[in-house]
């Protein structure tokens, strides 16, 4: 997960519990998903300004599966990435953008990966 705005920031990983955030300079996170004891929880990002970015999160065990048209066009799971983020208004991102890492690098794979990381929703 990454974000934009004037550091040092301060993170929490809320999952109802409350916590200490953690301050860092760097504009990115690693979201631990193995340590997350709950199936819902929250990033909450505040910078040096104090404006606050609060993203709710609810875990899956199974994403959507991309329907017979989609799969048969599919070339190494580009599109099957793209359509799955823009299931159920865009929840599925964070799991797209994951997908599309695994792939082999190439330009399209990359300006995927920027598009989505920016707020881009296929429809």
């Amino acid at each position: 997960m990454s974000w934009q705005g004037a550091g040092p920031f301060a993170v929490l990983i809320d999952e109802g519990r409350g916590g200490k955030a953690v301050v860092q300079a760097g504009r990115e996170i690693v979201v631990p998903i193995a340590r997350i004891s709950g199936s819902r929880f929250a990033v909450i990002v505040t910078d040096a300004r104090k404006s606050n970015l609060r993203i709710v999160f609810e875990l899956r065990k199974v994403a959507p599966e991309a329907p017979n048209e989609v799969k048969a066009r599919d070339n190494q799971g580009e599109l099957g990435a793209v359509w799955l983020a823009s299931q159920q208004n865009g929840a599925w991102q964070f799991e797209a953008v994951s997908r599309l890492r695994a792939l082999p690098h190439d330009k399209v794979t990359a300006e995927l990966i920027s598009a989505l990381e920016k707020g881009w929703q296929p429809k």
